[in-house]
């Protein structure tokens, strides 16, 4: 029995279809375009490694933290601390 606030039952936005395709294009259009930055820029080879290291791992990290966001699993788990404080 399906009721009517059952995401499964309602039809989803081309949005909620596509939240995680969308997530991952702008991880990596963000990531190539700080790679791109330090690519240009004009310091050695053991400096840009580093710089490179770090743009990968704040993105990494955004990413995740956005698809945990944006998953009814992590908003659900949210909704119970809240209601919960």
């Amino acid at each position: 029995m399906t009721s009517a606030t059952d995401p499964e039952a309602s039809p989803q936005s081309p949005f909620s279809r596509y939240k995680y395709h969308v997530l991952v294009a702008t991880y990596l259009a963000v990531t190539s375009f700080f790679f791109y930055r330090v690519y240009r820029q004009p310091f050695s080879r053991a400096i840009k490694s580093e710089q490179y290291e770090t743009i990968f791992k704040g993105t990494s990290l955004a990413a995740v933290v956005g698809g945990v966001a944006m998953s009814s699993a992590g908003r659900a788990k949210y909704r119970r601390h809240r209601e919960g404080s």
